[in-house]
Parts: C-alpha cells; structure tokens; sequence
C-alpha cells in the first residue's frame, strides 16, 4: 500500500498496488506509481473484430492528470473503432460501469477536469442507435422536450435520446456527507406519507418507521466517518451489508442504501452509483417454521377465549375465524357488521403513528385509525354464526359499560377496548396473547399466527384458491400460499395413509 498526496486538495489518497489479475480486469481504469510519476492502465477488451488493445498514460504531475489523459486515449480508440463499426452497443454499458468504479475508486467522481475527460468518452458510447445513457450524465444532460419521460430502473437509464451540455458547463458534484443525505432522503420519503393530487398513492407510515429504524440504527452508525457520500465505493457498501446479520435485515439494508444512493445521484451528490447485488438467502438444515393452531386443537382455544370472555380475547377469536390481520381487528368498529348479509366489512386499520423532529428521531407516536395495507385489503367476510352471536352480546355489554361511564355510545365506536377504554394497537397485541397462553396452558402462538392458522383451516378443508386469496386480502395466491397455508399434522397423516392405503 502507497500513499500519494493528491494535488486537487479534496483529500490524501491511497492507491493500492494493483496485482496483475486486477491490471487485466476490462475497461477498468488502474493507476500505479512509476518512476517518479503515475501510470494509467487499461484494457479495451471485445471491442469488436477481435481487437483488444491495452493503453497506457504517464503522468509526472499527479493520478488526476493520468486519468484524464487515458480517457482522452480511450475517447480517440473508441472513436476509431465505431467508425469502423466495430464498436458493439451491448457492451457500451459495461465500459461506462467499469470507468465509473475506477474513478470513484481513485476518488476523482468529484474533480471537474476528469468529469469532463469521461463525458467525452460517454458521448461516444452513446451515438449507436438505441445505446444506453450511461446514469451519470442525468444531471448533466436535457431531456428532449418531444420524447417520453425519463425511464429509470436501477442504475441504467434506458433507450432515451439526450441532448448533452457542453463540457465546459459540467459542475462537479456537490458534496454531502453520507448522513446528511440518509436524512435528506427520509425527510423525502416522509413526505410521501402525505396523500394528494401528486402523490394519489402515498407510502405508509410503517413503513416510513421501519425505513427511519434502518438509517438510525444501522446505516448512519455505520457510515458515521464518511464525510463525503462519493467517496463511498461498491466495496464499503458490501462490507456495509455483510457487517449485520439475516438475510431478511441484510436485504432490508441493501433496499434502503440502494434508495439513498439513487437519490443521492439525482441530486447531483455522486456522479455514480456503486453496482452492488442484492444478499443472496443462505438455507439452513432447520426447516423454516410458521406458527398456527392445527385444526385439531382449534376447539380447544376457542373454548378457552369463550372462557376468557374480555374483550382481548375476543378479539383473537375473531382473528382465528376471520384470518383478519392485527391492526384490522384492532380498528373494527360496529358499523363493520353487516347482519343482513352476516358479514364482517374490513375498511379500517387501527395504527401507531410516529412523531419525527427535524433529525428524524421519533419524539412521539399518535395512534388514530389508518390505510388498510393494500387494495385488496378491502374485502367483506361471512361471519361464523356463533361469532356473530357472541359479538352482538359483546355489544350490549358494551353499550352498559358506556352508560355507566358516562360515555356516548354509537356505531363508530370500536369493538374491542383496553382497560383505558382505548382501542388496542398490533404491537400490544403480543403480551396479551403471552398472559393468555400462560394463564390457559396452551402451545405458543403469536397474534399473526392466528391469522396462518384461519388461512392453513381453510385450505384444508378444500377452500378454492381464488376465494381464500379474497378473503386473506392478497393479491394473488402465491403469497396466501407461499406465507400463509401450513402443511398441518393432520393433512401429512391423511397423505401418507393415501399412499400406503393404511387404514
């Protein structure tokens, strides 16, 4: 490892002594100290017609001044191959990636002159028919004003026309440290929260929790010493991903700084977005388990919530007979019951909501009704006879406890109540089923795996797929399948016995 004293003032730099598989890596850009001075290396392989060409570029002023005269080179060979039609547009893309790693690399993505020496290497991968717009230029180039709107997907931008400005217009980018741009980005998507004309879709605000839970706790700490968010590379931001533990956090992590960088490029804050992929899911020996109730037990808990007779408890019966999610049986009101029709209508969802400072700490929480997950969330469901009848004696209690409290009473209020006459919210939901287990002695279950065991019942006992997906709320039947329907003791049983025809 030698250190060399950068000459553009943005920090001291350490380039790596480049081995000679690294030397060999295409289109990538290596530099390397030599007498005195710095050698700029690379390997234009299948450019087309079997020419692979290897140029070198000395500079005895700095590593900035070698990289800008071996782009000038790649800009003439690569001029020279397209006017022999040898240049091959599938592989345009892979010379714009390597040439971006190895700037960002060498900590030059923010130095003007070497921006300027890459866009003309960009302009010439980009005048084949249909190319691909390499991503850096987005915030340097115009949209023609006749052709569709931009098109992004991931780090490409595709099969749109640019007009590019003039290299003498490019402005390096602007810099921000990595937390200063996480927190921009949060406060961007918070507002997404928010529904209106622009935003007829808006995001929810669990997930906007969950997004603040990553950066907070995870990415920022992380990344606490990067003052300067281009100078994050493709490998910090693996070693980044790999330094936490699950699959399902590291992809959580992978989707949140994949979303920053994004809107870190957009604005001009890095010229290019380290290509990272997503964490492959590593498998275990241990079957992955999902708790529910085997049909065989369900009268027994039943028997035991009927005993229970709160309004706790109710609420997980109605769970386990209507497979309702935790904050929609939380935000049951009466008006859901439809006893004409003898359906329970679910259009509403009891939520916690945060309260954010302008750092983006949570200095509070609400809680108010709210969105329902999805679409298709919306749904009507029949109700158990007997359900019915035990939420309608479930109401008259109600009404008394109100009169005798002085309260108003009507419709819209909720169903199931706390001992401080509140609604319940999903996330208390947990240590009321722990106390109701222990106090009855029964298996463990969790208040979501009342929800898998309607879903697994329902299955069993031959439920078409089409109708179990409308009454789960999903959109299709992969995902009831896939996180919902159980295999249960009972159906491997009757599988077995089928095939051997034991009796």
């Amino acid at each position: 490892m030698k250190k060399i004293q950068s000459t553009n003032n943005t920090s001291t730099m350490t380039i790596k002594k480049q081995n000679r598989n690294e030397l060999k890596r295409h289109y990538t850009i290596n530099v390397a100290s030599k007498d005195n001075g710095f050698q700029a290396r690379v390997t234009l392989k299948v450019i087309g017609g079997g020419k692979n060409p290897r140029i070198t570029a000395y500079s005895g002023i700095s590593e900035k001044d070698a990289v800008c005269k071996i782009l000038n080179k790649m800009a003439e060979k690569l001029s020279e191959y397209k006017k022999m039609n040898l240049l091959r547009k599938e592989i345009c893309l892979n010379i714009y990636d390597s040439i971006m790693i190895s700037i960002q690399e060498l900590r030059l993505t923010t130095d003007t002159d070497v921006m300027k020496s890459a866009t003309t290497v960009f302009q010439i991968l980009t005048v084949l028919d249909n190319a691909t717009i390499p991503p850096t230029v987005y915030s340097q180039v115009k949209v023609s004003q006749n052709k569709n709107q931009l098109v992004q997907s991931n780090n490409v931008l595709r099969n749109q026309p640019f007009t590019f400005e003039e290299p003498n217009q490019l402005k390096p980018v602007n810099p921000k440290d990595f937390e200063t741009v996480a927190l921009e980005w949060f406060r961007y998507k918070l507002s997404l929260t928010k529904k209106n004309n622009d935003n007829p879709k808006p995001l929810s605000p669990k997930t906007i929790q969950g997004y603040n839970d990553i950066i907070n706790t995870q990415i920022i700490p992380y990344f606490k010493d990067n003052k300067n968010i281009a100078f994050i590379t493709e490998q910090d931001l693996k070693d980044c991903i790999n330094s936490f533990n699950g699959y399902r956090n590291k992809e959580a992590i992978y989707i949140v700084l994949k979303m920053i960088f994004d809107f870190a490029r957009e604005h001009n804050y890095i010229f290019y977005v380290p290509r990272v992929k997503k964490p492959k899911k590593t498998y275990t020996d241990k079957e992955e388990t999902i708790i529910f109730i085997e049909s065989d037990r369900q009268d027994l808990w039943l028997k035991c919530f009927e005993k229970e007779d709160t309004d706790v408890s109710l609420l997980f019966e109605t769970m386990l007979l209507t497979g309702v999610r935790p904050e929609e049986a939380c935000g049951l009101k009466w008006c859901a019951i439809d006893e004409i029709a003898n359906e329970l209508i679910i259009n509403n969802a009891y939520k916690d909501f945060p309260i954010y400072n302008d750092e983006c700490k949570i200095i509070g929480h609400k809680r108010e009704d709210g969105r329902l997950k999805t679409p298709e969330s919306y749904r009507r469901i029949s109700l158990n006879s007997k359900l019915k009848r035990r939420l309608l004696e479930h109401k008259e209690k109600q009404k008394k406890l109100f009169k005798y409290h002085g309260m108003n009473w009507n419709e819209n209020s909720y169903m199931f109540l706390n001992q401080y006459r509140k609604p319940y919210i999903a996330e208390n939901l947990s240590d009321a089923m722990k106390s109701f287990i222990a106090k009855h002695q029964l298996e463990p279950m969790t208040p979501y795996g009342l929800r898998h065991s309607f879903a697994t019942f329902c299955s069993e006992q031959g439920m078409d797929e089409i109708v179990l997906m409308r009454l789960m709320g999903h959109s299709n039947f992969d995902t009831t399948q896939k996180y919902y329907i159980c295999v249960s003791s009972k159906r491997k049983k009757q599988a077995i016995q089928e095939v051997y025809k034991l009796d």
